[in-house]
């Protein structure tokens, strides 16, 4: 996808790329949640309108505990990192610079 100037960025997505999102949909069922409900809890953590990382992840864990990701999504710690890492790249996609926080 080419997205126009100001923003100018070219995004490209693998096969690699849906395959995991679509392991991370199937394991976490965030797309059962209702998206204002989701939207609360991501705005709720915000500061001043932006979300850093540190905020980004408390909401990943009040909307995905943990013991959901092992007893209903049958991840074992391995594949929780990677999880974990899949959101990490999710969030610093929308970083517009290091540290600084991404619009909520």
């Amino acid at each position: 996808f080419d997205f126009p100037a100001p923003f100018a960025v070219k995004v490209t997505i693998t096969d690699r790329d849906v395959d995991t999102l679509s392991r991370v949909i199937m394991c976490t069922q965030l797309h059962t949640r209702d998206p204002g409900e989701v939207a609360a809890v991501l705005l709720n953590e915000a500061e001043d309108g932006m979300l850093f990382k540190k905020d980004f992840d408390r909401c990943l864990r009040q909307l995905i505990p943990f013991k959901y990701l092992i007893n209903e999504g049958g991840l074992d710690e391995a594949a929780i990192d990677e999880l974990s890492q899949v959101y990490s790249a999710f969030f610093f996609a929308f970083e517009r610079h290091e540290n600084m926080g991404a619009d909520a």
